[in-house]
């Protein structure tokens, strides 16, 4: 395995992987006889204190023999590699292991990096769509510490669905409603906010797996390792009239668009060479609420869903890891992962900006709206 870092051109100021030789900073693999289970945490954690992403390792590959059972285990630096990276790595070890084929090499990502710097350049700023009248739930953040001079914390509310509700969620009902299962979240979402927020307008900063095809050339990247999740800002306007029906129909009607113009905005804001200062700050839209749905995982993403959302964000799961409130950048942060038989319901929120009662109140009616769809 090569060590893959990122790294800029200074003459084209292309951001991409730049590909080491020297194996022994790339990773450690290590073999270790352990009597504990307890010996094996000892291991793991200071694995994971040693990744590094620009000194030391990117990657921990560690088996474990204990009492005649072996055990995999594989950590990886969060900024090189996306969940679903992490997958497909994971994926390919188990078919080493089985002595089964790999799968075929997809592009290299220097080569995706490159293609998506030189799109950036060919879009004109000017002829991309921008999502407007985005409602401020807060005022802006607050500064690090509370009055007592103690840092503060987020917080974070978690809610399961049973595999039963799970299922007859996201395939019956999706099915009866002719509806993808990102499509009946989301409008689960917007009924919610409506319902606690009394706004007509919900704005999002939506997370998404970035392996979705950009520009005329189609260039394969579904099992290249590399960290590909961006987010960019989408807005959805709920109907005078909400319900279920009303609901799930405006996000039919405005999603398309908003996930087709997406990625060209996260595209051009990150790449692009501006030469104008007042058009980039229009791309710097930062709404107050943070998205993603994560679908079962699949390597491959194949499932019904055509490019489905299946990349766990790694920003919010990097902001679960912070402490200082103005290192996360979201009021609210909401993620629904459809994992084994059940769907989780996470809300992270500020604790400073929104109240916990306000965060409990949207989890338990967002479990609520969508049980009433099994109606």
């Amino acid at each position: 395995m090569l060590r893959a870092r990122f790294s800029r051109d200074p003459s084209t100021g292309i951001v991409s992987y730049s590909i080491g030789s020297t194996a022994a900073k790339h990773y450690r693999f290590e073999y270790h006889q352990v009597a504990t289970v307890e010996d094996m945490n000892v291991v793991l954690i200071e694995s994971f204190q040693r990744l590094d992403f620009w000194d030391g390792h990117l990657s921990e590959f560690q088996v474990f023999d204990l009492n005649g059972t072996q055990y995999f285990f594989h950590c990886t630096h969060h900024l090189s590699n996306d969940y679903l990276t992490s997958a497909i790595i994971s994926e390919e070890v188990e078919y080493l292991l089985l002595d089964r084929p790999l799968p075929p090499v997809t592009a290299p990502f220097q080569v995706w990096a490159a293609h998506l710097f030189r799109l950036a350049q060919q879009i004109d700023p000017r002829s991309i769509s921008l999502p407007t009248g985005i409602p401020l739930l807060t005022t802006s953040l607050p500064t690090d510490v509370t009055p007592d001079g103690q840092l503060s914390h987020g917080r974070v509310l978690q809610l399961t669905l049973s595999g039963q509700e799970t299922h007859r969620l996201l395939f019956d009902v999706c099915e009866r409603l002719q509806a993808s299962q990102l499509e009946l979240i989301l409008a689960s979402v917007l009924e919610t906010y409506v319902s606690v927020f009394r706004l007509g307008v919900l704005g999002l900063d939506f997370f998404t797996h970035g392996r979705q095809p950009l520009g005329p050339d189609l260039i394969d990247v579904t099992r290249t390792v590399g960290h590909f999740a961006h987010n960019f800002p989408l807005s959805i306007t709920a109907p005078s009239e909400l319900n279920m029906s009303t609901a799930l129909r405006a996000v039919k009607q405005q999603l398309p668009d908003m996930l087709r113009e997406g990625p060209k905005r996260a595209l051009v804001k990150y790449l692009h060479n501006f030469q104008d200062p007042d058009l980039r700050e229009k791309f710097k839209i930062q709404p107050q609420i943070a998205f993603s749905y994560l679908a079962r995982l699949t390597a491959a993403g194949d499932n019904n869903e055509g490019p489905l959302f299946i990349e766990k964000p790694n920003l919010i799961e990097s902001l679960r890891r912070l402490h200082r409130i103005n290192e996360q950048p979201y009021a609210l942060s909401i993620t629904a992962q459809h994992a084994g038989d059940n769907l989780h319901l996470d809300i992270r929120h500020h604790y400073n900006l929104l109240p916990r009662y306000v965060a409990k109140k949207f989890l338990t009616k967002w479990r609520d709206t969508l049980l009433g769809y099994l109606q």
